[in-house]
């Protein structure tokens, strides 16, 4: 089978990449073609398609970069993306094409274009942006669910793009655009990593058939590269015992309410690596807070962060915003380290079956009670952590998913040559 994967990034970015990267290459393991379309960036990975990229396109410039790009319709529709794939598509026809993230730099202008050749295409929903014009359902401190039903003025209402007011209508045009043009329709299939994610699509009125779940999946021998002298001198500081927080440091991510966890239980030590915009803003509030068991180390290289996640006693996801099904959660279990989570999105799913704890999202006091009983009763949390191990390693296995996402891929080719 001849497989184009699609995605706007084409390095590391995040977990959306990872996942993009991993199943590019399991794919090419098992005796398929892989096809690649994306952007060009100077920290992109080699690809052998890399000519039909699309130019670089920062819409993190300031407002009026993103002004202008908009006016230009390029941030809804983008001439060079379609006209790019075209050329692609006709070197080598795929069997199928495979979607990620395409918003705003890629666009959905190739999905008119795919639909307009006749190949089948299947979407993974790696976040919320069908439903939500700014992809995270989280908006000004709280969840939020006022776009749902196609009402994507409330986007402006809320000022939910940084508190701009600018930003936050681009993104609601954006939103009716891709809503009155039905521009995802030609999908023939869209990936649920979480059953959360499976349901709120079911609940906005896909229909069921479209809509399927497929877990990702997890490797207990992925391969480590060697550390660096400063990573090395990080493993040597860190506290016999900690727990551990990583990811990205934005506000609906929730480690403002782990400090204030972790201020009514000073004797368990915090590691927090990661980095982002609300970094300064959390080390501001530990000093105000006067922990002195802290430890920021901003980003860390995957292959010191299995060391560091190897040696934590908790690690802990304290989200505010409904999250889907983040890697941190598969990693912390497979490593067999206790896990504690908040009760919003797909986290609880994943918990159940890792033998992790989950407690209210934002309650800081609750989360304190959680982190006290994992250390204070640590053998009985590292026993039901290795059994929840087990679990994870099966519902999450590479072979189950490549199988799955295979026979998901069949099923679209199908489903377009019906109606063709």
């Amino acid at each position: 089978m001849v497989v184009l994967q699609i995605n706007k990034f084409f390095y590391e970015k995040g977990g959306t990449e990872r996942y993009f990267f991993s199943v590019s290459e399991e794919l090419a393991r098992r005796g398929h073609e892989v096809m690649h379309f994306s952007m060009r960036h100077p920290q992109n990975e080699p690809s052998k398609w890399s000519d039909y990229f699309v130019d670089q396109v920062d819409f993190d410039g300031g407002e009026d970069s993103v002004y202008s790009l908009a006016r230009g319709r390029s941030f809804i529709r983008s001439r060079e993306a379609r006209e790019k794939i075209a050329r692609l598509v006709t070197v080598r026809r795929p069997d199928v094409a495979h979607l990620h993230n395409i918003y705003h730099q890629l666009t959905p202008s190739i999905v008119a274009e795919l639909a307009h050749r006749g190949i089948p295409m299947v979407m993974t929903l790696h976040d919320h942006k069908l439903i939500c014009p700014n992809y995270s359902l989280f908006s000004n401190g709280h969840v939020c669910y006022r776009c749902r039903g196609g009402k994507f003025y409330n986007a402006v209402l809320e000022r939910c793009n940084g508190g701009s007011l600018r930003r936050s209508a681009l993104i609601a045009v954006e939103s009716y655009a891709q809503k009155w043009s039905r521009a995802y329709d030609a999908v023939n299939r869209l990936i649920a990593p979480s059953l959360y994610m499976q349901q709120m699509f079911l609940e906005a009125g896909y229909d069921r058939e479209r809509v399927v779940h497929l877990p990702g999946f997890v490797s207990p021998h992925e391969s480590t590269g060697p550390m660096n002298d400063v990573e090395e001198d990080m493993l040597e500081e860190l506290p016999e015992r900690f727990a551990l927080y990583f990811g990205r440091l934005s506000a609906g991510k929730g480690v403002r309410v782990l400090l204030d966890a972790m201020a009514r239980v000073p004797q368990i030590p915090l590691v927090v690596c990661g980095d982002g915009p609300e970094k300064e803003s959390l080390q501001r509030h530990a000093d105000h807070l006067r922990l002195e068991h802290i430890y920021f180390y901003g980003h860390v290289r995957r292959t010191a962060l299995r060391r560091v996640l190897s040696r934590a006693s908790i690690s802990v996801l304290p989200a505010l915003g409904p999250e889907n099904a983040p890697f941190a959660v598969l990693e912390s279990a497979v490593a067999a380290v206790p896990t504690v989570v908040s009760d919003v999105g797909g986290l609880p799913e994943m918990a159940l079956l890792a033998g992790g704890t989950v407690f209210p999202s934002g309650n800081a006091g609750a989360l304190a009670v959680c982190l006290d009983e994992i250390w204070m009763n640590r053998r009985s949390a590292i026993d039901r952590a290795r059994e929840g191990r087990k679990e994870i390693l099966e519902h999450y296995a590479l072979a189950h998913h490549m199988q799955r996402l295979e026979a998901i891929y069949t099923d679209a080719i199908e489903a377009r040559q019906a109606a063709a």
